[in-house]
């Protein structure tokens, strides 16, 4: 069918555009002066109107539904196979009755569809005959709840009232578990620290020497610069010149840097109703002063050991045979699996022999990681990785300073910078109660209160008892 364009008559035209343009000057009277009017006098009333060929009804449910991440997708399907695997099952013995809920149905009964998911959650378990954390009994549920909103059906399963049989049976079933002790704890990816980092360095599982080499450090580099995401983002990452979106660039003090410009569309920024005043994060790198370990140097020595007309616009390629490289080129047209880049990571952790859950996604946890550990302001730290909301939160992991930092400010904020302490001595102790100056702004407030309890003689007879009477100040006012 082809597409359905009209013209309108002309013979009335000059009258028609005369009559718009009063109405136009009337309706936008009604309106305050805060309201913008958007002048459309200018279009041509003759002008051809040509639209698209009409959809069709499933194109149109399509569109009705909503989307979500390929990752999102696959475990939405996952879900709703295990509903329908248990759904299956459960039939096949009739003496428990027969489940009649059909997930894919436009018009689903809510009462048959709580009951049922009520029994599915109480009797699903994992193949190994284990049952599901809570955690992911939780999952279950929400992803059976998006399962419905790509069909463009709204049912809220957890925080309707309608489904409220639902919630309980969900939270009496997390309860059970944590009664038991039943483990629901998911593997996260680790954060490595600067030791780790320093530790690939010194054992040359990172350096520049050998192409395999080269390209996992630059790989690794790059992953903890920019904060990527996950392995997906570094198999799309594109070298030149397919418009790459990591750049060499110079600014006005002379100084080279690379620029990592986020593609229009990614996993924050579908291009959706949500997305419309997002703006793809822009990242800028200046590299280590060490030239052996500057990512701006390593990742233009990568670039231009590659094909010098590369036949993939994959930036990550398999590494040459050592007998046929040239000075000029180390890598073959072919560009590396996104399987193969997931195991990047924990191949080299596996090397460096350190133990822990270490994927590429250890790379953003890390950068973020870093960033708050250096006490670098949250709002940064989502630029850099591009969060648009406070999940970045999940990468505050707290080291040994934060809790010694912890405990301090918490007996500081009773401190003041002159106070006294008054000791009871025991009557067998020949000596006299003490009266003590400990507040110097130059010690921290353990070392004043060490000060304090080093006054008592440890070869002194027991000390009865100890009063305080301080008026502590807080230091790092």
């Amino acid at each position: 069918m082809t597409a359905t364009c009209s013209k309108p008559d002309t013979s009335s035209a000059s009258g028609q555009e005369t009559e718009l343009k009063q109405n136009l000057v009337g309706y936008s009277n009604s309106f305050s002066e805060d309201h913008e009017v958007i002048d459309i006098t200018g279009v041509s009333s003759d002008s051809e109107h040509c639209f698209k060929n009409p959809v069709s009804d499933s194109e149109l449910k399509s569109l009705g539904g909503k989307t979500f991440t390929a990752s999102t997708d696959r475990k939405i399907a996952w879900a709703k196979k295990l509903f329908d695997d248990w759904k299956k099952a459960r039939n096949d013995f009739n003496e428990r009755g027969s489940i009649w809920v059909n997930l894919d149905d436009d018009e689903v009964n809510k009462s048959d569809l709580s009951t049922a998911l009520c029994q599915f959650l109480s009797e699903v378990q994992h193949s190994d005959g284990h049952d599901y954390p809570g955690n992911t009994l939780y999952s279950i549920v929400v992803m059976l709840q998006l399962h419905f909103e790509k069909r463009g059906h709204v049912l809220k399963l957890i925080n309707n009232p309608e489904f409220v049989k639902v919630k309980n049976t969900l939270d009496n079933l997390m309860k059970k578990q944590v009664a038991e002790r039943v483990s629901s704890s998911t593997k996260a990816a680790d954060p490595f620290s600067v030791e780790a980092e320093e530790q690939f360095w010194q054992q040359n599982i990172l350096g520049s020497e050998d192409a395999d080499q080269l390209r996992d450090t630059v790989m690794y580099l790059i992953g903890l610069t920019f904060a990527l995401r996950s392995s997906k983002e570094h198999r799309s990452l594109r070298c030149p010149p397919y418009n790459p979106q990591i750049r060499v660039l110079q600014n006005s003090q002379g100084e080279w840097y690379l620029e990592y410009k986020e593609d229009p569309q990614s996993k924050s920024n579908q291009g959706g109703l949500n997305s419309r005043k997002y703006e793809p994060k822009i990242v800028r790198a200046y590299g280590h002063k060490n030239p052996l370990r500057n990512i701006v140097v390593l990742y233009h020595k990568y670039v231009m050991l590659l094909p010098g007309k590369p036949k993939s616009d994959a930036l990550y390629k398999y590494a040459m045979v050592k007998s046929r490289r040239t000075p000029s080129c180390w890598y073959v047209n072919k560009p590396i699996g996104i399987n193969s880049l997931s195991k990047t990571v924990s191949r080299l952790m596996f090397d460096s022999r350190f133990s822990g859950c270490f994927t590429n996604h250890s790379l953003r946890v890390s950068a973020a990681t870093h960033m708050f550990q250096s006490r670098v302001k949250e709002q940064i730290v989502k630029e850099k990785t591009g969060h648009c909301s406070d999940a970045v939160r999940v990468y505050k992991h707290t080291n040994e300073d934060h809790l010694v930092d912890a405990e301090e400010a918490a007996i500081s904020s009773k401190v003041s910078k002159m106070s006294r302490g008054r000791f009871d001595i025991d009557p067998g102790f020949k000596g006299t109660q003490h009266v003590l100056m400990v507040g110097s702004p130059q010690v921290s407030t353990c070392e004043k209160l060490c000060k304090v309890l080093s006054c008592v003689d440890p070869a002194a007879p027991k000390v009865k008892s100890v009063k305080f009477e301080v008026e502590f100040h807080n230091d790092y006012d």
